[in-house]
């Protein structure tokens, strides 16, 4: 159970971002309202992708990764993102 980490956590927690496929099935909506209103959390909604996110659409998923990547590696030179 991730959620007191996503909603309660302590200050300096680490941000997480989730992404979920449009074709998947394993979602319901109260918990998407919950995962857009928790404060240490990030939902993205990944078009065209069942559960295999990184086959049904990699390129679109990269484009989700690639600045929080980024971010993680170069938090201090904007410059190289």
């Amino acid at each position: 159970d991730f959620w007191p980490l996503l909603e309660d956590a302590p200050a300096g927690t680490a941000h997480v971002h989730v992404v979920q496929a449009e074709r998947g099935d394993l979602w319901q909506e109260a918990d998407v309202e919950r995962l857009r209103a928790a404060r240490h959390a990030t939902h993205h909604l990944l078009r065209d992708a069942g559960h295999n996110v990184h086959v049904d659409n990699p390129v679109e998923l990269v484009k989700i990764m690639a600045p929080r990547l980024a971010e993680a590696l170069w938090p201090r030179a904007p410059e190289m993102r």
